[in-house]
């Protein structure tokens, strides 16, 4: 399904940029429009993938934790245990709308570099004929440095990503041990208890 879908977009994008203007055309950003289309058409297959293994199998695995907290261990361990995935899912999404402009000006600067490199090879007599070849590669180099720095800028931001989400995590874990512990002194959960909770945890 996700090579026929891939298929299908691939064509219609190109259908449709075959039938822009001519002017249009003349700007002469081939690369660009390569690049656009070829990203665009495994892109999807992409999103498919990641809904139909990574979000909703982790969406279930959820849904039943909460449900064997609520049964197992008494109210207070299920409100630390939804309150910590509340505030994930908000940390998460904060950050990665944060991300998204970062992924945007990554995805930008890499067509650019490629649309100078396409074009400048697809008139390559003209460029001879001008003798630009230094300006041609000045300009490609501007711009993979361009697309350097905003690579690093989103890894960057993917590890502060990952730091907050793992923070989140262990501050949970932190609230429901201390939880165990209070009713382990209260007497309401013998050694066992305690235990099975600590294990349940890992």
């Amino acid at each position: 399904m996700a090579a026929t879908a891939e298929i299908s977009i691939a064509h219609d994008v190109y259908d449709h940029i075959q039938r822009m203007s001519l002017a249009y055309h003349l700007s002469r950003e081939t690369g660009k429009i390569i690049r656009i289309v070829s990203r665009g058409a495994q892109s999807f297959s992409s999103v498919l993938r990641m809904l139909t293994f990574n979000i909703f199998p982790i969406f279930v695995e959820v849904c039943l934790v909460l449900i064997v907290f609520a049964y197992l261990f008494p109210w207070q361990f299920s409100v630390a245990q939804f309150c910590a995935l509340t505030i994930y899912v908000a940390v998460t999404y904060v950050l990665t709308e944060r991300r998204a402009k970062g992924f945007k000006a990554k995805q930008q600067a890499d067509n650019n570099y490629n649309t100078k490199a396409t074009d400048s090879l697809l008139n390559f007599e003209t460029v001879k004929y001008f003798n630009a070849e230094k300006h041609e590669e000045d300009r490609f180099e501007k711009a993979l440095h361009a697309y350097k720095m905003e690579s690093i800028k989103v890894s960057k931001s993917l590890v502060g990503l990952n730091n907050s989400q793992s923070l989140v995590i262990n501050c949970g874990l932190l609230v429901t041990l201390a939880l165990a512990y209070y009713f382990f002194l209260q007497d309401i959960f013998n050694v066992g208890d305690f235990v099975m909770f600590v294990n349940y945890n890992q």
